[in-house]
C-alpha cells in the first residue's frame, strides 16, 4: 500500500454531535468539516474518507467532554465500531473521572485499539495521571503535551519534565505533542525542535505530532525528527492531498 499510509494519524474534532475543522485552537469558532460527496459535519462519512486513503490509525477529540465535561458517548461508540478497519485509535475525552460514570472504562477496555488521551491542557494538575490509571491500565494511556506557539500549556504551571517524571514510571510510554496555534492552519509543523529534543531525551518513548501539515514532505520532516506517526486532518480533507512522497 502507500508508504505513508501506516505513517499517518487521521484526526476528527466532534462537537455537538458533527465532525469539525479545527484551526488554531479556537473551538467556538470550528465549523463543521466539509469534503465533496460526503455530508457535512458527518463523523461516520469522515471515517470513511480516511479509509479510502488507506489509514488505519485514528486520533478523536471529543470538545462537548474537553470543553463543557459532556461526553458523546454513543456517537463515540458508534464511530468506534464502524472504525474495525483502524488498528490504533486515541480519543481525547478531557479530564474524565470515570469512577463517576464506569461506562467509559468498560468501553475502552471493550476494545484493543482504543488509547484514552491523558492531555497536560485539559488536566486539573498530576494527580489526574494516577486517578486515570486505576481505571485504565498503562499500556492503554498516552501522555498528550500541549503547547501553544512553542509554550507549554498546563494547569498551574507545571513543567514539562515533570509531567514527563509522573508518567513515565507509571508505564505510560506514548506521548502526543501538539502546538495548538499551528492545528489546521496549513502553515508547517512548527514543534520539530521539540520533537528532537524529546527523543533525544526520552529514547523510549514512542512519539505522536502534528499540526500545520500541508503535504507529505512535512510528514516525513516530523518523522524523520523522531515521530512514529504524525497527526494529519486538514490535508486529509483535500482529494489533492497524497499520502506518497517523492523523497
Amino acid at each position: 500500500m502507500r508508504r505513508h499510509s501506516d505513517k499517518i494519524t487521521a484526526v476528527i474534532d466532534l462537537k455537538s454531535g458533527d465532525a469539525v475543522h479545527g484551526v488554531a485552537g479556537n473551538r467556538e469558532n470550528y465549523k463543521k468539516v466539509r469534503i465533496a460527496g460526503i455530508r457535512d459535519g458527518s463523523a461516520i462519512g469522515l471515517l470513511d474518507h480516511y479509509r479510502s486513503h488507506g489509514l488505519h490509525s485514528l486520533y478523536i477529540a471529543d470538545l462537548d467532554s474537553i470543553v463543557s465535561n459532556e461526553p458523546q458517548f454513543e456517537l463515540l461508540e458508534s464511530m468506534v465500531r464502524h472504525a474495525k478497519h483502524f488498528k490504533r485509535i486515541m480519543i481525547d475525552l478531557g479530564d474524565c473521572d470515570f469512577s463517576h460514570d464506569p461506562r467509559w472504562a468498560s468501553f475502552i477496555g471493550s476494545y484493543e485499539s482504543v488509547c484514552y488521551i491523558v492531555a497536560t491542557e485539559c488536566m486539573s494538575g498530576l494527580e489526574s495521571i494516577r486517578r486515570i490509571l486505576k481505571s485504565i491500565s498503562s499500556d492503554r494511556v498516552i501522555l498528550g503535551l500541549d503547547y501553544r506557539q512553542g509554550n507549554f500549556v498546563a494547569p498551574s504551571e507545571i513543567a514539562e519534565s515533570i509531567w514527563l517524571a509522573e508518567s513515565i514510571p507509571l508505564g505510560i510510554d506514548s506521548i502526543v505533542v501538539l502546538d495548538t496555534s499551528t492545528v489546521g492552519t496549513r502553515s508547517g509543523p512548527s514543534i520539530i525542535g521539540t520533537i528532537r529534543r524529546l527523543r533525544d531525551q526520552y529514547p523510549g518513548l514512542r512519539i505522536f505530532s502534528g499540526g500545520g501539515i500541508r503535504d507529505s514532505h512535512d510528514v516525513d520532516e516530523l518523522l524523520n525528527a523522531g515521530c512514529e506517526s504524525v497527526l494529519v486532518a486538514t490535508a486529509l480533507h483535500s482529494h489533492f492531498f497524497s499520502i506518497d512522497s517523492t523523497q
